[in-house]
């Protein structure tokens, strides 16, 4: 296991208060871990209900139980601070773990007696809430398979390396909960179980490694990793099958994103053979949309720039200069005007192409406007940015054909439309030819 994990799960923080008792305790974390039965009526995919502190306190007590008869010398005499709730992997992963740590201030701000050992601390909901904001789960729209219960053992620095050393080299073996915990844990939430271990927050953090290494995500896991243990930035990460460019600092993602034109021009495919255009831009952008609703989910918020040429080279800090320096998207789509002729021509038609395909959905829109003699007047890319950007794009066309005075039609190929050629996106017309610009920019 590699070093930094070990020393966050032993939390070598210098949590001193020379005006309470516990200026002498350290801590470090552990997880009880909970595989759920993702295919019983009784998964709802959304965090069970908070523990009052009166139930919490039984589960507390159950698990050091459970930790004394699984280590080799116990607990003792350290004392356990648990909050009463359940949290997916997005809520204990998240940048210089903010749950581990006011679990942490809970203990260090306890009451105790000088010569006596640390107390059992249980934090109980009042009205659904902790009042620790740091504590309440975030909010989310689904709850993942692996349920976790972190805690945290307080003790002095001699009794806690014995404790952490212990839980190293016994939970990963030989961790499993007693089936009274199983049951208590069962009941409490109202949720299935299938499994019920222990593990070090060392244990998760591999765990949660190959776990994104195994779903394509292992560039997530490169960017969360310095985030996690407060290394200094800028950290950038490419990804390699994609091209997908990030950059990490303070705690703050950016990515460029590019049309498809740039992307093929200048961007991550302008080495991409011309066959393969269709097939690179849509892994391309399918990998962007997966790590922009990861990253904000593990409480890294993604900020996303215009791509420009100069965002394209490998020295981070002159990579992160230029998305710096490049025009922020903050609107809910972007639109790429590659063509609008000069004059007061009115147009008598427009056209729309609905650019999709299979795992993606909506691609992007292209809106052609033409002449009573066929002549291209306008040509528009809309590329939607967010969850409502499809909608804010279907307003825009209607409101440019009720502009004009004349009715629209959409195009639907289910395909991706595009001039391999030319290296640009088009649009269908009336005899369902590819229309591209005169001039590209």
């Amino acid at each position: 296991m590699r070093d930094d994990y070990l020393l966050i799960a032993y939390c070598e923080v210098n949590l001193v208060d020379t005006q309470t008792s516990t200026h002498d305790l350290d801590f470090c974390t552990g997880l009880l871990c909970i595989e759920l039965d993702s295919q019983s009526p009784l998964f709802t995919g959304k965090p069970p209900p908070l523990l009052t502190r009166d139930v919490a306190n039984v589960l507390a007590s159950q698990i050091a139980d459970d930790l004394n008869r699984l280590l080799e010398e116990g607990i003792a005499p350290a004392g356990l601070v648990l909050a009463g709730a359940l949290y997916d992997q997005t809520d204990v992963f998240r940048p210089r773990f903010p749950l581990l740590s006011a679990l942490a201030d809970l203990m260090r701000c306890a009451p105790r007696d000088a010569g006596l050992p640390p107390p059992r601390l249980a934090l109980g909901a009042s009205d659904g809430r902790f009042p620790i904001d740091a504590l309440n789960p975030q909010p989310q729209a689904a709850f993942g398979p692996l349920a976790l219960l972190p805690f945290c053992l307080v003790g002095t620095s001699e009794v806690m390396d014995r404790v952490f050393m212990d839980m190293e080299n016994t939970l990963a073996r030989n961790g499993q909960a007693s089936t009274t915990t199983h049951a208590t844990v069962r009941a409490v939430f109202g949720i299935p179980v299938l499994n019920l271990f222990y593990a070090t927050l060392g244990d998760l953090c591999a765990w949660l490694r190959n776990q994104m290494e195994n779903n394509d995500l292992r560039g997530l896991w490169q960017l969360l990793e310095p985030a996690l243990f407060e290394r200094p930035g800028p950290h950038q990460v490419v990804l390699a099958d994609s091209g997908n460019r990030y950059l990490l600092m303070d705690d703050m993602a950016w990515t460029p994103f590019y049309t498809f034109d740039d992307w093929a021009r200048f961007g991550p495919g302008q080495t991409v053979a011309v066959s393969q255009l269709s097939e690179g831009y849509q892994r391309w952008l399918r990998q962007s949309r997966l790590y922009a609703v990861a990253l904000p989910a593990y409480g890294l918020p993604l900020r996303w720039v215009l791509g420009t040429p100069m965002i394209q080279q490998d020295e981070t800090s002159a990579a992160m200069a230029a998305l710096q320096a490049a025009p922020a998207l903050n609107e809910r789509y972007l639109t790429e005007t590659v063509y609008l002729q000069a004059g007061d021509i009115h147009p008598v038609r427009l056209v729309a192409t609905q650019h999709t395909e299979r795992g993606l959905d909506t691609i992007a829109y292209s809106l052609a406007a033409f002449a009573s003699d066929g002549q291209l007047l306008s040509l528009e890319h809309f590329y939607p940015l967010c969850t409502d950007g499809l909608e804010a794009i279907a307003s825009q066309i209607q409101q440019r054909s009720r502009n004009w005075g004349i009715p629209h039609t959409i195009k639907q190929p289910g395909w991706l439309v595009y001039s391999p050629a030319e290296r640009c996106l088009g649009v269908l017309d009336d005899n369902d030819q590819v229309v591209t610009a005169p001039k590209q920019h």
